[in-house]
């Protein structure tokens, strides 16, 4: 398994009943579902690249080798565990086939003080509506 040598914080191979991966685990049942918990998952390279770059903190990221060492340069800064598994073990941790070979899970932050969900959202102009079909007389 080809490794990033230079991640501080990287763990090969952990087992895949190891608790410091319970972010990840069985992620298609509806029961733990970490969105429940108030943890964010994101799935594939793109999508974590994002997730790092957000103010969303980081609790954890889980993939196979190479896109562990392709996410290197916006993984090297971070102060959290990065676990490195094969595919077979990715799958069995996740509960599914994980095509994109990586996830990252984060704490989910609440809103700023005062804004709802539609603070942000564009209203259409409230007008009168009117018949504007032809009319004979």
């Amino acid at each position: 398994m080809s490794l990033p040598p230079d991640l501080m914080e990287l763990v090969a191979d952990p087992a895949p009943d190891d608790p410091r991966l319970a972010d990840f685990r069985d992620l298609s049942d509806a029961d733990v579902r970490p969105d429940r918990r108030g943890v964010v998952v994101a799935e594939g390279s793109n999508v974590v690249r994002r997730l790092i770059g957000s103010p969303y903190p980081v609790r954890a990221v889980l993939g196979v080798p190479a896109r562990i060492d392709a996410l290197r340069d916006v993984l090297e800064p971070l102060d959290v565990p990065v676990f490195a598994l094969d595919k077979w073990a990715l799958s069995e941790v996740v509960g599914f086939r994980v095509t994109r070979g990586v996830l990252a899970t984060a704490d989910r932050i609440a809103p700023p003080p005062g804004e709802s969900q539609r603070a942000g959202a564009r209203r259409a102009p409230r007008r009168p509506i009117a018949d504007r079909r032809r009319r004979t007389p």
